[in-house]
């Protein structure tokens, strides 16, 4: 298989799992009963101040009243000032009489703001265990649990946070949302996309012309012909399915299988198809995702068995900060070809992926990938690296864009049938344009442009190649 194609895949399998699996927060309950009851009664009161409402109060006057300052920090920490409470923090807890309480949810409300989950729901918790009838607090450690991975704690506060028989309708909504949103971590998942194809060179010719023979010995007719381009019609599809089993805390059973190819109906001869399922654990917190998964595949070419594979494969996603996620992929497999028994051999690759989000609505990635494919024809053994990069953008009108490339080298490791070893530059890039919401039955259509060449220093093995086409994306 094209390492190329490999590498690309896994890394958008990966991101887009990551993606996929990071709990989403929802707004806030909008209940004023329910908020002015984050941790206590006792929290809320304070003199009223000399005809001044809060922002006519300066620093120096929080200072001198410490019954203002509470009252300000608590109704920053209620809507989510969290710069502000960082701000107000330090100056409230020199008051002797401060509430321990309060000071206690502030560092939590800040925690989560800087993305330490686990401090914050320590943080919670020890509320919870000095008050345990907090039912807000409670809501806000289950968010806590939910964002770290902890999907079975997190769906047990909830459904604690339910059966306060004094909750507001508003909040019980908000709940019956994540735990939806749970319910939904446990169900299968499928991505599906189909393309028509119209290829010139299905082939990969690189379209020599002919050639007259220097020295014809015994032959009458000294043109050499070389083989020519192939135009072939069909489609190309994937299709992945996956299923996480929650069976501890930040810990799940993976299955998965993933199916990709091209089917031609005037060529049969080259229609490639790539199946594998795959299976392993995935262990999820706020900040990382990482998956060991042994795999099993088998690539078919025309009607028959082109190889078969046996592998395992690692995978991490680590969020860095707001703006960069780092992602990296080891693939491990050992190939066997039932008719073609001198590639039979071991794939190692090695990919890493920056991605880095400029905005909410841009965004950028940086990728190194290495790599090598031994085969028992050692002419046939080749090693492999290159750089990828890539950019998505969110346009007005709902119109997102996506362009990417990259460089991959491949060097062959022993001379081959025409007396020097091999290699190859291949360059590709690919440009996509759809609209948001332009979507038929959950289906959403987007334009693509590909093209690929395949510089080789054995003209036989150089070849390019161009497409466009519109291609058909489903997830659900």
């Amino acid at each position: 298989m094209n390492k190329k194609i490999t590498l690309a895949l896994a890394c958008f399998i990966t991101s887009n799992l990551y993606a996929e699996n990071r709990a989403e927060l929802l707004p806030e309950p909008q209940h004023k009963d329910f908020t002015n009851n984050l941790v206590g009664e006792n929290i809320r009161k304070s003199a009223k101040t000399e005809n001044k409402t809060v922002t006519e109060v300066s620093l120096e006057d929080l200072k001198n009243n410490p019954q203002l300052l509470e009252r300000v920090l608590d109704k920053a920490i209620e809507t989510n000032q969290i710069k502000l409470v960082e701000l107000l923090l330090p100056f409230y807890i020199e008051n002797p009489n401060h509430d321990k309480t309060l000071v206690t949810y502030a560092k939590a409300k800040i925690a989560i703001n800087q993305g330490d989950t686990k401090k914050a729901i320590e943080l919670y918790q020890e509320i919870i265990n000095k008050n345990p009838d907090l039912t807000p607090t409670r809501f806000y450690l289950a968010q806590a649990l939910l964002l770290d991975g902890n999907l079975i704690s997190a769906r047990e506060e909830f459904n604690k946070v339910k059966a306060d028989k004094n909750l507001p309708k508003e909040v019980e909504v908000v709940v019956d949302k994540y735990l939806e949103q749970i319910a939904k971590q446990n169900k299968w998942k499928f991505d599906v996309n189909a393309y028509y194809i119209d290829d010139k060179n299905v082939n990969n010719s690189a379209n020599l012309p002919p050639e007259t023979a220097e020295n014809c010995g015994f032959l009458q007719d000294c043109t050499i012909t070389y083989p020519q381009g192939e135009r072939a019609h069909g489609f190309g599809f994937g299709l992945n399915a996956r299923k996480d089993f929650a069976i501890a805390d930040k810990n799940y059973w993976r299955i998965a299988s993933n199916n990709y190819g091209k089917y031609y109906w005037d060529k049969h001869n080259y229609t490639d198809i790539t199946t594998s399922i795959s299976t392993g654990l995935v262990h999820r917190s706020a900040k990382q995702e990482t998956s060991v998964m042994p795999y099993v595949g088998r690539r078919m070419y025309g009607d028959s068995t082109y190889s078969k594979n046996v592998g395992i494969n690692f995978n991490n996603a680590r969020v860095i900060n707001n703006n960069f996620t780092l992602f990296s992929a080891v693939d491990i497999g050992r190939q066997s070809h039932p008719d073609r028994k001198y590639l039979d051999g071991v794939d190692t690759s090695i990919s890493n992926t920056l991605l880095y989000r400029s905005s909410p609505k841009q965004y950028f990635t940086f990728g190194l990938d290495f790599g090598q494919s031994t085969a028992r024809d050692k002419s046939e053994e080749y090693k492999y690296g290159g750089i990828r990069t890539g950019w998505g953008r969110n346009w007005q009108r709902e119109i997102t864009t996506n362009l990417s490339g990259g460089i991959l080298k491949r060097y062959y490791q022993a001379e081959n049938f025409f007396g020097t070893k091999r290699q190859d530059d291949v360059y590709y890039g690919k440009f996509s344009i759809h609209k948001n919401n332009w979507q038929v039955f959950g289906i959403t259509p987007q334009l693509v442009a590909r093209y690929q060449k395949n510089d080789s220093n054995q003209k036989f093995y150089t070849y390019d190649k161009s497409q466009v086409y519109f291609d058909f994306l489903k997830n659900f």
